[in-house]
C-alpha cells in the first residue's frame, strides 16, 4: 500500500474533504496526547517536588541534585516534544492515506452520477483495488443496470406502441384490437416505468 501511495502524483484529490478528515484525526490524537503530556507533566512536577524536600546527603550538593533534575526534565520535555512531532507527521501521512481511499472514490462517483444524468448509461464504476466503498460502487452498479435494462424494455414498449397506433388508425375494424393491444402495451410500460 506503502508503494501504491508514493507512486500517486495527485494525493489531494478533494482538498476540503481530505483536510478535514486529518484535521479530526489531529485533534483526536492531539487530545490524548495533551491528557497524556498532563499527567506525566503533574508526575515529573511532583517527583521534583519531592527531590526538593529531600534532606541534604554527605558529598551530594542541593545545587549537583538540583541541575541533574533540571537537565533530567529539560530531556523529558525534548524527547516528548520530537514523539510528538514524529507522531503528528505519521498522522498527516496515515489521514493522506485514509482520506484519499475515501476522497478518490468520491471523486469517481461524482463524475460516474454527472454521466448519468447527462443520459449516459454505458459506463459501470470501478474503484481501485484498495479504495473503500467497493460493495457501494457493486450496489450502484446493479441500480444502473436495471435502470438501463428497464430503459432498453421502454423504448421497445414506446415503439411497439407507436406500430399499434398507426396499424389502428388504418382500417375501423382493426381498432378495437389495436386499442386493447394499446392497453396491455401501456400497463407493461406502467409496470417497466
Amino acid at each position: 500500500m506503502l508503494k501504491n501511495f508514493l507512486r500517486r502524483r495527485k494525493y489531494l484529490v478533494n482538498r476540503q474533504f481530505q483536510y478535514r478528515y486529518m484535521a479530526l484525526l489531529m485533534l483526536q490524537m492531539s487530545a490524548i496526547l495533551a491528557s497524556l503530556g498532563l499527567l506525566v507533566f503533574s508526575h515529573v512536577q511532583r517527583t521534583t517536588e519531592i527531590a526538593m524536600n529531600l534532606p541534604f546527603v554527605e558529598g551530594i550538593s542541593n545545587a549537583a541534585l538540583l541541575s541533574d533534575l533540571s537537565d533530567n526534565l529539560h530531556g523529558f520535555h525534548l524527547r516528548s516534544l520530537m514523539l510528538l512531532a514524529l507522531i503528528s507527521v505519521i498522522l498527516v501521512v496515515f489521514g493522506l492515506m485514509g482520506s484519499h481511499r475515501l476522497a478518490g472514490p468520491m471523486i469517481k462517483l461524482e463524475n460516474f452520477l454527472n454521466l448519468l444524468a447527462a443520459g449516459d448509461f454505458s459506463q459501470r464504476i470501478t474503484f481501485r483495488r484498495h479504495d473503500f466503498l467497493d460493495e457501494f460502487a457493486d450496489r450502484i452498479n446493479q441500480t444502473v443496470e436495471s435502470i438501463s435494462v428497464r430503459r432498453v424494455r421502454a423504448n421497445e414498449l414506446r415503439q411497439q406502441i407507436a406500430e399499434t397506433w398507426s396499424a389502428g388508425l388504418g382500417d375501423v375494424r382493426e381498432r378495437p384490437v389495436a386499442i386493447a393491444e394499446m392497453r396491455r402495451l401501456l400497463g407493461e410500460l406502467r409496470q417497466v416505468v
